[in-house]
């Protein structure tokens, strides 16, 4: 019998059965969503938080009906999502978009305008021109932001743009070649971690705040990433609060420089470099 408990949801966009603990119910259906945005850009049917594979899945209705309903070979978690395949703005609050092929522009690439997204790489690439201009690979000033999953974001005047984000997160990346990798402007409540920044031509993370609405980074733990930079590091540029840079990776000529400003309550801890200088501090902490 099924443990309607453990083994079935029904959720709000989210239909779920654990088909290794019911065998029986592992066989092809028909599911209907209801209530679901008639404004997708991109609409995909999601397995597993991942675009359906041709043949699993298919659709009788339009994705953007409001009504949809869907036909599965077999059973897993499967939604109805955004997958974006070209560069675009992203502005459909409480969307995970999932992006379903590498992408590559002379610009800027996605840009997120609504709180509430999740951006999803699902390990492909966006590839920028390489010019160094004043474009992003993805950029985002918006609160709960999670950006995620990307193979590989390159060529572009700074891969991630996070300006004035709250309670965001950045993870799981791989940044290489732009002019810098990662920018964090004015982040309040956020995570920078598990990224791999490789060869970027200024800095590999730059904590800038210059922005307008905290006038500083606020409680930002950058953590677990590997950084590897011709030249800096890890950039703190101006007045931060609660700043944490823990087990960092960083090869560099600079590992984190100090170019302005002061830092309120921050911790460097077991990081890989041997020793660090804060220019404007005066001071020398050890990893």
């Amino acid at each position: 019998n099924a443990n309607a408990s453990g083994d079935l949801f029904i959720k709000n966009n989210s239909i779920y059965v654990n088909s290794n603990a019911q065998k029986g119910f592992n066989v092809s259906a028909n599911l209907t969503f209801y209530n679901l945005p008639t404004n997708f850009i991109l609409p995909v049917i999601n397995r597993d938080d991942a675009a359906c594979a041709a043949g699993v899945c298919y659709n009788f209705t339009s994705l953007n009906a409001g009504t949809v309903v869907i036909n599965v070979s077999y059973w897993s978690n499967y939604s109805i999502a955004e997958g974006p395949s070209i560069c675009t703005t992203l502005s459909t609050a409480g969307t995970t978009y999932t992006l379903q092929n590498d992408v590559s522009t002379t610009g800027t690439c996605f840009t997120i305008s609504a709180d509430n997204i999740v951006l999803d790489g699902n390990g492909y690439s966006i590839l920028g021109d390489g010019s160094g201009g004043a474009d992003y690979g993805v950029s985002s000033s918006r609160s709960n932001t999670t950006i995620k999953n990307f193979k590989n974001i390159s060529g572009f005047g700074v891969g991630i743009f996070a300006n004035s984000i709250k309670n965001s997160l950045i993870i799981n990346n791989t940044l290489l070649n732009s002019t810098t990798g990662i920018n964090v402007d004015s982040a309040m409540n956020s995570t920078v971690t598990g990224n791999i920044i490789n060869f970027n031509g200024s800095y590999s993370i730059w904590i800038s705040t210059y922005g307008i609405d905290t006038g500083g980074s606020t409680n930002l733990n950058i953590s677990y990433n590997f950084i590897f930079s011709d030249y800096v590091g890890i950039m703190k540029d101006e007045n931060n609060v609660n700043l944490y840079l823990i087990n960092n990776q960083i090869y560099s000529l600079e590992p984190i420089r100090s170019d302005g400003g002061d830092t309120s309550s921050y911790l460097v801890y077991n990081n890989s470099f041997a020793e660090v200088r804060w220019d404007l501090l005066s001071s020398i902490v050890y990893g």
